[in-house]
């Protein structure tokens, strides 16, 4: 099959033009994609300015040249509307507007290529020009939510558009277009939040590519090492962690060691609440850490922590089991239902510091075993994602729902 993948971003450090965006959907988008690959020929289309031959797909040519000489009288003006009547700040405005002058291009590009199907990955303005041009062209398309943007208040998008994603939503199951999540727990939020029918949302889980050298893995005795990945943020609820470990006793806090490695996207400023908790001496703040680099602190942890107030995977979670390392999270998250087994995690079911605090005592408490752990990991493999979607696409293709 040929297959374009329509995404925002990606993230990939090996090259610079895919290395200004990082977060876990950009990582996953891309090895979704690498994986898909393997057996198809794939083109990427995103926002980002880019072009040529990488690793397995060919990223279609974008250049401000390409934009500009396919713009179309009625992209401008859609995307004037959206840029002069959303309330939102002004750098969002302009972007708006940029999305929508994309239109004509990947009409242009849609017409050149010929996919056979397009993925489509997200729901919001910025994928909402892929969806219209998929439509005009009438191209086949699927859907893939990664996250609810539009449920969860710690994302920071235009009210607007969160409301877009519940309305293009219901049109597109309305219209029986196929549509895709990553774990059961979105799929229920959609039907008790959003109140719309889901007989027709698929579950496809995400997987990892994470290939561990256990010959490297450090088990040494040392203190017990807490990791906690991702871009600090609201959403992320790194802060929460922190308090947690300041109700440990002494006695306690002197046999941990915390991690945190992420961007800081919502200037949380890590580094003084470290400083202003006066435990700088066993929690440490690492900024971003490129994906290549982050097996210096697998090597070392003991409990991969998710703390997240909103999580549609936790990536984290499936690169640890890989590992043999377990995860500490809550139990209401979107995919522990998919993700869990008792001796793979241990789950916080109340959201107060006190509550994360004795997790963190009952997570020390217990022997765990990485033999089990990485057996349990090795049903989340990239090679099952690719092949999950390529069924989504061949019964797309067919017609059938």
């Amino acid at each position: 099959m040929k297959i374009m993948f329509a995404a925002p971003y990606i993230y990939d450090a090996r090259y610079k033009e895919f290395s200004k965006t990082s977060s876990g959907f950009g990582y996953m988008v891309r090895d979704i994609m690498k994986e898909v690959s393997r057996e198809n020929e794939v083109f990427l289309l995103t926002h980002q300015i880019s072009g040529g031959y990488y690793d397995g797909y060919t990223a279609v040519r974008h250049r401000i040249t390409d934009i500009l000489k396919n713009i179309r009288i009625r992209d401008l003006c859609e995307g004037l509307i959206h840029m002069l009547f959303t309330q939102a700040p002004c750098s969002t405005r302009l972007r708006y507007l940029y999305y929508f002058l994309n239109k004509g291009y990947m009409i242009y590009c849609l017409r050149e290529i010929s996919p056979d199907l397009i993925h489509i990955h997200g729901l919001t303005y910025q994928t909402k020009p892929f969806i219209e041009a998929c439509e005009e062209m009438k191209t086949n398309y699927v859907v893939t939510l990664h996250g609810l943007n539009g449920l969860n208040h710690s994302v920071r998008l235009p009210d607007a558009e969160k409301k877009y994603e519940f309305k293009e939503l219901e049109r597109l199951l309305d219209d029986n277009r196929v549509v895709t999540v990553v774990s059961t727990g979105i799929k229920r939020k959609i039907f008790k939040d959003y109140k719309i029918p889901v007989n027709n949302i698929k579950i496809v889980l995400n997987g990892t590519g994470f290939e561990p050298d256990y010959s490297e893995m450090k088990r040494k005795k040392r203190l017990f090492t807490l990791l906690c990945i991702g871009s600090l943020s609201i959403r992320k609820n790194q802060l929460q962690l922190l308090r947690a470990f300041c109700l440990l006793t002494r006695e306690e806090q002197e046999s941990i060691q915390i991690y945190f490695a992420g961007a800081d996207s919502d200037h949380i400023n890590m580094e003084e609440a470290i400083r202003a908790a006066g435990c700088a001496g066993h929690v440490r703040y690492c900024g971003f850490v490129p994906r290549e680099k982050l097996r210096n602190f697998w090597e070392v942890a003991d409990m991969n922590v998710v703390v997240s107030k909103e999580e549609g995977f936790g990536l984290s979670m499936i690169e640890g089991f890989t590992l043999g390392i377990p995860t500490l999270t809550f139990g209401d998250l979107d995919a522990v239902e998919d993700l869990y087994h008792p001796d793979v995690m241990e789950l916080i079911q109340e959201r107060t510091d006190e509550s994360v605090a004795d997790g963190i005592r009952r997570a020390m408490s217990r022997k765990w075993r990485p033999d089990v752990i990485r057996k349990w990991g090795k049903q989340f493999s990239m090679e099952a994602v690719a092949s999950n979607y390529e069924k989504v696409y061949q019964e797309t293709l067919s017609g059938k729902d």
